[in-house]
């Protein structure tokens, strides 16, 4: 078995499609990771700094408060700092001259004021920080209200949220919440380069006319279908797997790493999350879930390559699959079971977003997380298209175009 997967990596490390395909989704990856170090900062026309002096700025002042256990009274202080600063900037006292100077001393209150303000947009001008941990309740309570979740629901939520420590303690997550948000855009070019390598795994021995002979064989029946498989899942983990350690050690890079035992609360866009895990935690999850997205994608490609004699249709099989996180933001907020749907699909499930839906699954008494039954699922359709798989190619019948 071994000499035959050999022998099938061998064969597919010939094609030059292959290392186009996957040179031009790395440079993608990294283009997307360093568009936030390009253009500079103007005031009053004049140019203060660029955004990578931007960007230092405010790790730097992410990193003075690592550590710091983020209760009322300090959040409180940190907000009124900042507001003096807006009121100095509205009165004319921050100047081009002074701007960066000014930046530096307030980047520290400046990020927990944006932090705070996850509760509620422009609570400068309606609210304080005091009280901050009750206002996170009662904002969370509104949220689940307005979205219309049953008491079962709810009383679920309030349990998890039972179990996140506080008042937190500070650490700077920036690497990690520009991570999630490219990784989605991401996954989208490494699911096309996914599609791309492993299409030609069963086509093209259709196209050669070695398919025949390879099922005349003595191992042609059984060990070379599943050397096949395994190259091509084998391939699809390594490939997400580096790509997914690239793209997150470029942010690290430029954001810094801060805890990863630091609460996903940590992060803006999930300080409303009841979820009770920490960045590594949630790293972990994102991870698992993007390698199995991309196996359910390679599953159903290798499919439609043992169906077909030609890699184009497992290509465009593939490619369209990839797209299905741009299909899942075109669908109405209010059209709730179908973007729920949407989300479970490979590609858009390998998000913060669906990983951490607010929506659960009632399964009996049990309300499941997307995390806990979408493996499952995908688990059995991989099974089953390899199944499929291994049939058509053997059997060699009813080959489409």
């Amino acid at each position: 078995m071994r000499e035959l997967v050999f022998f099938e990596y061998k064969k597919m490390m010939k094609r030059k499609s292959v290392w186009i395909s996957v040179c031009a989704m790395l440079f993608v990856v990294l283009l997307c990771s360093n568009l936030s170090l390009l253009g500079s900062v103007y005031v009053d026309d004049h140019k203060v700094f660029s955004h990578f002096e931007e960007i230092q700025i405010r790790r730097e002042g992410g990193e003075k408060l690592e550590g710091a256990v983020l209760e009322e009274g300090f959040l409180e202080k940190n907000v009124e700092e900042y507001e003096v600063y807006l009121a100095d900037r509205d009165s004319g006292k921050v100047t081009w001259e002074n701007y960066q100077t000014v930046q530096e001393e307030v980047a520290s209150a400046q990020l927990l004021s944006w932090w705070v303000e996850r509760l509620a947009p422009g609570f400068q001008e309606e609210m304080q920080a005091d009280n901050f941990y009750s206002r996170r309740e009662e904002s969370m309570e509104e949220s689940w209200k307005a979205a219309g979740f049953s008491s079962g629901e709810i009383q679920a939520h309030r349990e998890q949220n039972e179990r996140i420590a506080t008042p937190f303690t500070y650490s700077y997550c920036e690497s990690y919440e520009k991570f999630a948000l490219y990784w989605v855009s991401n996954m989208i070019v490494l699911a096309m380069a996914v599609a791309v390598c492993v299409a030609p795994i069963f086509a093209e021995e259709y196209s050669t006319g070695m398919d025949v002979l390879q099922r005349s064989s003595r191992k042609g029946r059984g060990k070379l279908v599943a050397a096949k498989l395994i190259t091509g899942f084998s391939f699809t983990l390594l490939l997400g797997a580096v790509t997914f350690v690239t793209s997150l050690a470029m942010e690290i890079c430029i954001y810094g790493s801060g805890s990863l035992d630091a609460p996903i609360q940590m992060m803006e866009s999930l300080l409303l999350s009841s979820y009770p895990f920490t960045v590594g935690e949630m790293l972990l999850l994102l991870f698992f879930a993007s390698e199995i997205s991309l196996l359910v994608l390679a599953a159903v490609v290798m499919f439609c390559s043992a169906r077909m004699n030609s890699s184009f249709g497992p290509v465009l099989v593939g490619v369209l699959l990839s797209l299905l996180s741009v299909v899942k933001e075109m669908i109405p907020s209010w059209m709730i079971t179908l973007r729920k749907i949407a989300s479970m699909l490979p590609g858009p499930f390998a998000s913060c977003e669906s990983l951490f839906d607010e929506r659960f699954w009632k399964l009996g008494g049990i309300y499941l997380k997307s995390y806990e039954y979408v493996p499952v699922i995908y688990a059995i359709m991989i099974l089953l298209f390899c199944g499929l798989a291994y049939r058509s190619f053997v059997r060699g019948k009813n080959v489409c175009t």
